[in-house]
């Protein structure tokens, strides 16, 4: 059974996915763009991979707090430090994502997040996970499904 540092992390983290997905379905919903590439509207794919994603969220939570209801202990613990690190992170993950563009800002968000988590783990290997991801994540987003990656405000610049 999970200990309630682990369920409080897994809430915010589910709560702040599940509420950035329905955000975006949201303005997906709102700004409606009717190009079409094979036989798929361009904002379809996103949208359904933000209703699966809140679809998991909602799930997750629903768990924590049954899990939570089942616990016999109402004993509040105080939160681990990897949660602040946690929503520290996030948040400046969110603002360099402007700033240094997706890549770069994703490559340092997950090798913070991965030395935060496993502090004993080798900074090298949480830069092979971290680079592993990215490299993933190009070549699914950008390669096979042709997704542009937004623009920093400092390419205009250069």
């Amino acid at each position: 059974m999970k200990d309630k540092t682990s369920r409080t992390f897994e809430l915010i983290a589910a709560a702040l996915l599940g509420i950035y997905s329905a955000v975006m379905i949201a303005y997906a919903k709102l700004n409606p763009v009717t190009t079409v590439s094979n036989g798929m509207e361009s904002y379809t794919f996103p949208v359904i991979l933000y209703a699966i994603m809140l679809v998991c969220c909602i799930i997750l939570i629903i768990q924590n707090r049954i899990a939570a209801a089942k616990d016999k202990e109402s004993k509040f613990e105080k939160l681990d430090v990897r949660v602040w690190i946690t929503i520290g992170a996030i948040v400046i993950y969110a603002l360099l994502w402007q700033v240094i563009g997706f890549m770069a800002s994703t490559f340092l968000f997950i090798i913070c997040e991965a030395k935060a988590l496993k502090r004993e783990e080798p900074l090298w290997k949480c830069a092979a996970v971290s680079l592993a991801a990215i490299l993933i994540i190009y070549f699914v987003f950008v390669r096979v499904f042709s997704i542009s990656l937004p623009e920093t405000f400092l390419s205009a610049i250069m």
